[in-house]
């Protein structure tokens, strides 16, 4: 372990230690495996100061003084006290594995070809009236770059190609890296956090740069799906990364404005949509969603444990998420507030 990996988490020993001292330590345990991941309970609900190390996709820590910084890896970075694989369990990225189930069905995309004019329903979960890549013959490869603008990494973005069926996507593949979970476009509390930035990084293949482009933290210039199959990134000029200035401390650790609860905007980028009809004039008239008007968030609802199996509203064969379902909250039960007396 890293010294400064190893004093953040002695830190936050003590801080858990002094806790449960003033509380008086009454019933708390904590196993070996909370200590050492930031998904556990520090016996208080202040949020965790995010002064953490930025590691690249070989868990290389990148300092302030690299001539050559590389992107940071969200696998690496966020994984040293976050289990990434436990969260790449989540709906949002396990599409690839036929054995986890399928959850509510839901809405696919849509591949269309202007040639054909054809338009395919895909949906890597096989909901009804569907396709999946694969039943539609897209690889890994063809999928991400189809509708990546639109993804937040893992899944299919992890797929390594098979270099015998697929030398050529293989190829391109190390050249663009693998789309690993982006968590900052969900948990970053940063304004500068820009979705719109990892559509253009994610259309541009620059898939290992995404995070650190959209983040906020750092400047990518250059564009994967412009190089040579013969780019050789060790004699090549290939894509620039320049983070900026005044990020790093004098320890080259860096600060990450993080969200336990994902703020509704950036739900938003991809769940949301608006009548583009609307005329500049008339934006006003526009109404606002009734329960963000009541002053709920998205996330108040739509929770989830570290599996990132986001609750979504109809699960009443669980009992744990039933009070976050329609009928929790408008029939009164668990969770729902109690109805005025008299």
């Amino acid at each position: 372990m890293r010294f400064n990996t190893m004093k953040q988490t002695m830190k936050r020993m003590i801080a858990i230690g002094m806790t449960v001292l003033l509380s008086g330590g009454g019933g708390i345990v904590f196993s070996a495996e909370t200590e050492l991941l930031g998904d556990g309970n520090d016996g208080n609900r202040t949020p965790y100061v995010h002064l953490v190390d930025l590691l690249d996709e070989n868990g290389i820590k990148i300092r302030a003084a690299d001539s050559n910084p590389q992107p940071f890896s969200p696998r690496k970075t966020c994984g040293q006290c976050h289990n990434y694989e436990a969260i790449s369990q989540g709906w949002h990225f396990v599409g690839p594995d036929p054995n986890m189930p399928p959850g509510r069905p839901s809405q696919p995309w849509v591949f269309r070809d202007a040639k054909t004019r054809t338009q395919i329903p895909i949906s890597p979960r096989g909901t009804k009236g569907s396709f999946t890549p694969e039943q539609a013959g897209m690889s890994a490869w063809d999928y991400i770059n189809l509708f990546g603008t639109h993804l937040p990494g893992g899944g299919y973005g992890e797929i390594e190609a098979d270099p015998e069926t697929h030398p050529q996507e293989m190829i391109r593949q190390q050249i663009s890296g693998r789309y690993e979970i982006n968590c900052m476009t969900c948990h970053s509390g940063d304004p500068r956090q820009d979705s719109n930035m990892a559509a253009l990084q994610a259309a541009r293949q620059n898939y290992k740069w995404l995070a650190a482009a959209s983040s906020g933290l750092a400047v990518v210039n250059g564009t994967a799906a412009a190089l040579s199959d013969f780019f050789d990134p060790e004699f090549d000029e290939g894509i620039q990364v320049s983070y900026i200035e005044g990020l790093f401390n004098p320890e080259d650790q860096v600060f990450l404005d993080i969200d336990l609860k994902p703020d509704t905007r950036r739900c938003y980028f991809c769940h949301s949509n608006q009548d583009m009809g609307f005329s500049g004039a008339e934006e006003w008239q526009r109404d606002e969603d009734v329960h963000l008007a009541a002053g709920l968030t998205c996330a108040d609802c739509h929770r989830n444990g570290v599996d990132h199996r986001i609750a979504r509203g109809i699960e009443m064969d669980d009992p744990a998420k039933a009070g976050f379902t329609c009928e929790g909250c408008h029939l009164g039960t668990a969770h729902a507030a109690e109805p005025d007396a008299g």
